[in-house]
């Protein structure tokens, strides 16, 4: 039985670790999120404002065959962990005038 009360300090040091894990960590990681990751509250009524009071233009896209397409490749580098990393991507741009929006200055 004496075996039994020496081992009651490492029980407590799971249950522990056990409670750190469990309970602690995500009550303090969600406090932490709700206070300091709110978000702007004011934007969603500034963005509908905005929106609501802008001047929308439609402009009818021609038929997709009556434009050469333009293809443009772009070249991304970045450093992660102390590596050159670089990628290409390839897009395809499609430049076309509408005569009703044509504005000249």
């Amino acid at each position: 039985m004496s075996n039994f009360y020496s081992r009651i300090p490492a029980i407590g040091a799971t249950l522990g670790t056990v409670f750190a894990l469990t309970v602690a960590t995500p009550l303090v990681v969600s406090l932490i999120a709700k206070f300091t990751l709110g978000g702007n509250k004011a934007a969603v009524p500034y963005a509908d404002t905005y929106i609501s009071n802008s001047d929308t233009i439609v402009v009818q896209i021609p038929d997709i065959t009556l434009i050469t397409p333009i293809d443009k490749i772009f070249t991304s580098r970045a450093w992660f962990a102390g590596m050159a990393h670089s990628q290409k991507s390839t897009y395809e741009q499609i430049c076309f005038y509408s005569p009703e929006y044509n504005l000249r200055f």
